[in-house]
């Protein structure tokens, strides 16, 4: 910057979607200040559905990024990410110790003038193998190499196709009818913006990448041989598109997304995508088209209210959330306001369509939990089952994010707790 130019950054902010545990995260964890701060800030965001939580005084707050609080990245070490642009021949040549670089012309041609000697020419492209050939010159001597550079490549092309576009019911999969089902990917909502993370590796281990097998994932697949973000893909019509070069082979793609919007409170809202997996074959000088339907693995917010027998807020509740098997996936405890709000934006751990059991007690250590709250067994256990839908949930008040509170929604379920006698 400031050279008369523009010059894109060498990517996007990242950063592991495994640190759940923001009391222990470091600025070692990160590669460059960006995606530190990047961190922060959703861990930030995730706090405003909280009015309770002050990040003054929050335990769980990543002090060893921001000791101060501040929501600015303490990180000496770290060095923001850089900018770039592409190296001239010249450049090349230095950067990677050669003697010359050249791009083939449309004829396949590359011509260097060298000294006599001996010497090896490395030849590469996107989708090709890399091949390297030796060859000696003597003084005057011309030597023409024909190099056979194996099968062509072929081609990815893929839409991401933003949540509600074909819903309720699952209408144009058919890639010939894309533009069709586009024109109707607002008629729900106007997307404002995405976060993605988006990768692809070489073999087929979709089902180990979705279940974290990493040991068998790591044994099927190698790479990633590509990564990017939102900012990394074309606007297509308004949706993330990509169109990347590929050999010929067996591939995984995975991706998660956070899409955001705006309510009719001119408040912003989300609804998630979870991680997930495909697997594709690419044909040497074919393209390959597939569209990944958001609804396929859209997620929400399940809200819970817990009032008493007057319909007044109770705090310090211990609440539950079972999914369908009666497998504990979360727990929270009611905050003054009488919520507890089931999302963890930092590691993707939200909820998509399903049958859920949310129990709220006074009886924490029942249930084997010491979470703080839940001990004073003053209050009967009540039970609710919840058929969350994502979009039943934004269609029925706007919200996803439903924050009683402050007025902004309805909760997936009211529990009304009885006083135990004394």
């Amino acid at each position: 910057p400031g050279q008369g130019e523009v010059y894109d950054r060498l990517r996007g902010p990242e950063y592991d979607v495994s640190l759940s545990d923001s009391r222990y995260v470091e600025c070692s964890d990160f590669e460059y200040l960006d995606d530190a701060q990047q961190y922060l800030d959703d861990y930030l965001w995730g706090l405003l559905g909280d009015d309770s939580i002050d990040p003054r005084f929050d335990p769980n707050y990543p002090t060893g990024i921001d000791p101060n609080r501040d929501g600015v990245v303490d990180c000496s070490t770290l060095y923001p990410i850089p900018y770039i642009r592409p190296a001239t021949d010249e450049e090349a040549a230095e950067i990677l110790g050669a003697v010359a670089v050249q791009e083939t012309d449309e004829n396949g041609d590359a011509t260097f003038d060298l000294p006599a000697g001996c010497y090896y020419a490395v030849i590469g492209g996107l989708g090709y193998e890399t091949t390297v050939e030796e060859f000696c010159l003597e003084p005057g001597e011309t030597e023409v190499n024909e190099v056979n550079m194996g099968e062509a490549p072929g081609y990815l092309e893929k839409w991401f196709v933003p949540p509600f576009c074909d819903y309720p019911t699952p209408g144009a999969r058919d890639i010939e009818d894309i533009d069709g089902l586009l024109e109707d990917c607002y008629r729900y909502l106007d997307w404002d913006d995405v976060s993605m993370s988006v990768s692809i590796f070489e073999g087929s281990c979709a089902e180990a990448m979705e279940t974290g097998d990493d040991d068998t994932a790591e044994d099927l697949c190698d790479g990633p041989v590509y990564w990017g973000g939102a900012n990394d893909l074309y606007p297509w019509e308004g949706i993330p598109y990509l169109f990347v070069t590929l050999a010929e082979g067996n591939y995984t793609l995975c991706w998660y997304g956070i899409w955001s919007y705006t309510t009719n409170q001119d408040t912003e809202d989300y609804v998630y995508v979870t991680f997930n997996c495909e697997e594709f074959s690419i044909t040497s000088e074919e393209t390959t088209q597939l569209v990944n339907y958001s609804d396929d693995h859209a997620a929400g917010r399940i809200d819970v209210l817990v009032l008493d027998e007057e319909s007044q807020p109770i705090e310090g509740i211990l609440v539950l959330l079972f999914d369908q098997g009666g497998n504990l996936l979360n727990w929270e405890c009611t905050d003054q306001d009488g919520e507890a709000d089931f999302d963890t934006p930092l590691d993707i751990g939200v909820y998509g369509d399903g049958n859920y059991t949310v129990t709220a007690t006074d009886s924490a250590p029942q249930y084997g939990i010491f979470a703080g709250c839940g001990y004073d067994d003053e209050y009967e256990t009540q039970n609710a089952s919840i058929a969350y839908s994502v979009f039943a949930d934004w269609d029925n008040d706007t919200f996803v994010n439903d924050d009683v509170s402050d007025g902004y929604g309805d909760p997936e379920a009211i529990l009304a707790l009885t006083a135990v006698a004394p």
